[in-house]
């Protein structure tokens, strides 16, 4: 009984352990952002996976808009 009761408080321990290293590990990969003059919509990635997406309007399509790293 008392192993039983000992395994479950090592798996529930493994289990959170999982998640913050899943957590942490999410936060690592970087955020894209792209504006599509072709498409005229803004794109948002986090590791090539889309977390928004949706219309612009570009002030000055003639001009370039450049990019920052």
């Amino acid at each position: 009984m008392a192993a039983r009761q000992a395994f479950k408080a090592a798996e529930a321990v493994r289990e959170a352990a999982e998640n913050d290293a899943k957590l942490v590990e999410s936060k690592m990969v970087p955020i894209s952002v792209l504006v599509s003059r072709k498409t005229k919509r803004l794109y948002v990635r986090h590791a090539f996976q889309q977390v928004f997406e949706s219309p612009v309007t570009i002030q000055n399509p003639e001009l370039p808009i450049g990019t920052t790293l």
